[in-house]
């Protein structure tokens, strides 16, 4: 039976991955923390679970040992200041460790799990594609840094040898617990909260990157990297299907930047005082009033793939997370 590792399956992408890797005749091992909870969607499901630290080398060689494939999905995404040095440390140096591993193990076959993130944003085009110049400008976010720089490792393992690819989804859409992942943006509807902003999401359903993820195994394509983005959507028109789906109330005030700006200050004195991390930071401004596109142009013209559509996978996920979340007492409240 064919062999592979995968990094990050505790969380929304790397869970879908493990099950459809275990569906498609793999046999998985998967590391985790100590600490970190095996999802619902796993737990019935054969897979070798293993305590292992990414940044422990002597730990992750002995989990890399005798396999034939390795899906890297393991990363921390955070804009608080407080968690951007393990960020940093997790995402670039965890990377270059697996690399590494990678290329003196012999693997077959390196898929990294990467983020629109790495491809950044333009102050001078609101469209981007694969081939997009990297720049590091004042959208830039520290998440985009540590992502961009992870995929310099495994473009360097791809030019010591390493055979593999690249994914770089946009926000994942998929069944969470309401204050896991993008599922946050979903709980965000439920609790009733009255603001959104004039920004744009760059979408993409989790089952849609489980499934690139298996072409491109299967194909074994190489040093290609593959932007995976569903639709361009407002977030007016994201709340308003959530709202309908959930039988919520959609947000109905639009903030503007500067507002967003002002009511960042007094937040996060708050904040400060009671020793918090703040809920405001400069990058999530800027995140949320993006009006930048990301294209699949290159997967949908080269491999003919199609998305799920965002209305469809939105249902879906609001249906999926009110039966994950049948006890009220844990639904967040209004």
């Amino acid at each position: 039976m064919r062999s592979a590792l995968i990094t990050g399956a505790t969380g929304l992408v790397g869970s879908w991955l493990a099950k459809d890797l275990v569906e498609n005749g793999y046999n998985v091992t998967a590391i985790k923390r100590g600490s970190s909870v095996i999802p619902s969607l796993l737990k019935e499901l054969d897979i070798d679970w293993q305590e292992a630290d990414l940044l422990d080398p002597l730990q992750m060689e002995k989990v890399v040992e005798g396999k034939e494939l390795v899906v890297h999905a393991g990363a921390i995404v955070s804009f608080k200041k407080s968690e951007r040095e393990a960020m940093y440390e997790t995402n670039m140096t965890g990377t270059e460790i697996l690399v590494d591993l990678a290329l003196e193990k012999g693997i077959e076959y390196f898929l990294h799990i990467s983020s629109v993130a790495a491809v950044g944003r333009s102050l001078n085009s609101s469209l981007m594609t694969e081939e997009s110049p990297w720049e590091d400008n004042k959208l830039t976010s520290h998440y985009s840094r540590s992502k961009y720089q992870s995929e310099k490792e495994v473009w360097r393992g791809f030019s010591e040898g390493l055979r593999g690819a690249i994914l770089n989804p946009s926000v994942v859409l998929g069944p969470a617990g309401w204050d896991r992942s993008s599922a946050r943006i979903i709980g965000y509807v439920w609790k009733g909260k009255k603001f959104y902003s004039g920004g744009f999401l760059n979408l993409v359903d989790v089952r849609d990157v489980s499934k690139a993820a298996l072409i491109m195994i299967e194909k074994r394509i190489h040093a290609e990297r593959y932007i995976l983005s569903a639709a361009h959507f407002s977030y007016d028109k994201f709340f308003g299907r959530v709202a309908k789906c959930l039988n919520r109330s959609a947000p109905r005030f639009k903030i503007g930047k500067t507002l967003a700006w002002l009511a960042k200050w007094p937040e996060n004195a708050l904040t400060f005082l009671i020793g918090k991390d703040p809920l405001l930071t400069r990058e999530m401004i800027n995140n949320s009033f993006s009006s930048h596109e990301f294209s699949s142009g290159k997967i949908k013209n080269q491999l003919g793939f199609s998305f799920i559509s965002v209305e469809d996978s939105i249902d879906w996920v609001c249906k999926e997370m009110l039966d994950l979340n049948v006890d009220k007492k844990a639904l967040p409240k209004q």
